[in-house]
Parts: C-alpha cells; structure tokens; sequence
C-alpha cells in the first residue's frame, strides 16, 4: 500500500501531492509549503513507493482547450538512483531539457572545466577531524555543501564580475562573459569512485567582455589572466581551468548532453557528500536569458530535437496546439498548480499512454471507461473539485467572524464591552 491517501480504483489520491507534483525532481528543489527535509523525503517516497521501481507513480495534466492531456512519472532525481542515474535516462533528458532553451541562444559556447587538485578535494569535512579543528567547520572548497555554495560563487564572480551594491538583482561588473550556466560533476571517469569535484561552466562566447574574432578561440593572454583570477580567487595556486568551445548545434548540444549526466553512481562512493548534497541545488546560472533562439534543437545531436515536447510541458505549455496547461489550483503561496494529485502510474498502460522520447512524460488518448479504473477526464474532475472546494470560503461562523479586521472582533469580545461600561472609549466618541 502507498504511504498516503485513500484509493479510488487504481488511482491514490493525497491533497499535498498536486504541491510536490510541481516540482522538478531533478533540480532536488524543495516544495515550497513543505519543510526541506519532509519535503524532499515524501518526493523520494512518492517514487519509490512500497516495492515498486522509481517513477511509480505520476501526474496528469490537461491543455486548456481541452484537447490534449499529458503526465508525468514522478522520479526521485538521484544520481545514484539505479533508474535516475543511468546516461539518457528520463530524469537525465529532463535535465537536458531544461537547459537547451537558453543554450539555444547561443551561437558558440565557450566550455570551461574547473578542477581542484587532489589536496583540496577533501578539505572542509565537518567535525570528522576535531584534534585537528577543534570541532569548528573547517573552511575548503568542495567538500561541504556550505564550501561549494561559496566556491560556484566566487567562480561566477570571476567570469561574470562582482554585482554592484544592492545584492542579487544589481548589475555586475567586470568578468569574462555576460552571461552563462554551470553545473557541478562529482566523480570523474578514470577511476569509478574517487572523489573529483570539477565545475562545468558553458558560456555564450559572443557576451564575451574581451576583443575576440567570434569563433570561441581566447587570446592566450586573456586566458592566462582568467586562469590566473580564479587561482587567485579561489586561493588555490594549483587549480586545474581547461577550455574548449563548440560553434554549431550538434558541438553544444553534445555539451548539455554530457554536462546534465549523472557521475554519483553509487552512494557509498561518499556516503559523506551523499548526506551533505541533500536538496543542493546543483544547477546555476548568471546573465539574462530572454533572446530568440538561434537554432532549432532538430538541428542538435542525437535525439535532441525530440526534447522540444519535453520542454514546452516544463515551461506549462501544451507541445501540440501551443495553450498554456490548465491551471488546477493555487498552493500556499499563490502559485498556479498545473498537474494533478499523485497516482500509480501503472494506470498509464490501461489508458494506451505514448511516452515522449523516453523522458517520463507521456501523451494521453482519450479513453472510454475501463471498468474499476479511472479515465483522465474523471481524474481531472476530481482534482478540479477538490481545488474548488479548497478555494470557497468557509460559512461557519467561527470561520467568518476570523476573516474580520482585528479591531472589529476585537470590539466583539467580553472584555471590550466591559471596559465600554466602565466608560473606557466613550470621551473619544465625545
């Protein structure tokens, strides 16, 4: 059985699932109305539910025409996950397909690796080393989730500049390029299992600050200085910077591809980190990202152009007629929720669901009434009502009387209107 809710048929509901079907599992981002380690948990537990393999369960959603209905397997998002963590698996395209519309407007991307050397890699373990810290957190660059925040930040100063007074929001000064997006590899590919931490950066070449010809190449000069910045920066003199470029679709989206792919394969590589990358948000970006695309991602490498789908379904759109997806409530803070509450997916199979490039997403046919299970359009009926009754203010009277300004209900109370018969407040009236 399911860790939460009733069931109707095939289908289990629970009210708090429509706020975590809402977010991306792959980004290891917390649901907003829930506290971060619940939050997380009930994410993982939803996925892998009783005995059943990760993406068990799923959400639907409906374009607002009504014509064209969608899910989604809910995946747990680890990289150690033997579903999640595989090369092109669904959690894998997913993460590619979230990048490829800002790489897409990008004519050559600069890529640069940022490596520690092997003596810095294991500096900052917290409280494993007391003779030596005294019990305090020992500042390093890439072994603590509070030492890697600071080191994508310090890395992000160098290549983007520091903001100007004011914090986030404020423009930047100085840097290498306007803007660009990184994404860190935890393991590398010689030795399975030895930790080496490295920052991939991806840069759009032509918001390069420097003279340049446009074709991705750096003057030696300018990439002695950069290297040497972020040595400086980082105030590790052995730092490892390896550049490269790609100037044509199939060169950057072979890129993306690489950089989203899983490299914590195991969790017993570092159970350390494991623990310490809870719900770390691994992807960042800097720079604005508003520009028309450049290329199609038909013109990609690989199956990429049949990520688009994948794409559209993130960004709340329908792939196939161009409306928004329904809007199904409101969570806790006022922000639309377009997929339904949490069921096993295996109901996809009953109602013929195409999945979409391998992805987790899926195209739903309409379908007649198949016995005890539930159709799509039953199961959005549910939701929808379950929403509107949700959204309608409540008639008992305690309810009202608490929707009132607290000076009215404060002149309803005992208290007031015996300090109104003592005479309190009458010589204001007066």
């Amino acid at each position: 059985m399911p860790p939460f809710g009733g069931t109707i048929g095939d289908t289990v509901f629970n009210r708090s699932s429509a706020i975590v079907a809402e977010v991306d599992c792959e980004c290891q981002e917390v649901a907003e109305d829930l506290p971060g380690r619940v939050a997380e948990a009930y994410k993982d537990s939803v996925a892998k539910s009783g005995t059943s393999p990760c993406g068990g369960w799923a959400v639907l959603a409906e374009c607002e025409s009504g014509d064209h209905r969608f899910a989604k397997r809910i995946l747990c998002g680890k990289e150690w996950c033997e579903v999640c963590g595989e090369d092109d698996s669904a959690s894998h395209k997913r993460r590619q397909a979230r990048l490829l519309p800002k790489l897409q407007q990008v004519r050559v991307a600069g890529y640069l690796v940022i490596e520690f050397p092997l003596w810095a890699r294991q500096i900052g373990e917290k409280g494993l080393h007391a003779d030596n810290d005294g019990g305090q957190v020992v500042a390093g660059w890439c072994y603590s989730a509070e030492d890697l925040k600071a080191t994508t930040k310090i890395i992000t100063d160098v290549l983007a500049g520091k903001r100007t007074a004011g914090g986030r929001g404020r423009k930047r000064k100085g840097g290498y390029f306007k803007r660009g997006v990184g994404r860190w590899h935890w393991f590398g590919d010689k030795k399975a299992g030895r930790w080496n931490p490295h920052y991939n950066v991806l840069v759009d070449f032509e918001s390069a600050e420097f003279e340049h010809d446009g074709r991705g190449y750096i003057p030696k000069a300018v990439l002695r200085a950069l290297k040497g910045e972020l040595r400086e920066a980082l105030n590790c003199p052995d730092l490892i910077v390896h550049y490269s470029y790609a100037d044509n679709p199939a060169g950057i989206s072979h890129k993306v591809r690489y950089i989203t792919r899983s490299t914590f394969r195991s969790k017993s590589w570092q159970p350390y980190m494991a623990e310490e990358l809870w719900n770390y948000r691994n992807v960042r970006w800097w720079g604005s990202w508003k520009s028309a695309p450049l290329w199609e991602l038909a013109q990609g490498e690989g199956e990429t152009g049949s990520l688009q789908p994948v794409t559209r379904l993130q960004e709340g759109w329908c792939p196939d007629c161009g409306c928004r997806l329904k809007v199904l409530g409101h969570n806790a803070k006022g922000q639309a929720v377009r997929w339904t509450q949490a069921f096993q997916s295996k109901v996809l199979e009953s109602w013929h669901a195409e999945e979409i490039s391998g992805s987790g997403y899926y195209r739903i046919p309409h379908v007649a009434k198949l016995g005890s299970c539930l159709t799509p359009d039953e199961l959005l009926r549910l939701n929808l009502r379950a929403a509107d009754r949700l959204s309608k203010r409540s008639v008992q009277l305690h309810a009202v009387a608490m929707r009132k300004p607290i000076e009215e209900l404060w002149k309803l109370t005992k208290s007031y209107r015996r300090m109104r018969g003592m005479g309190y407040g009458r010589e204001e009236q007066s």
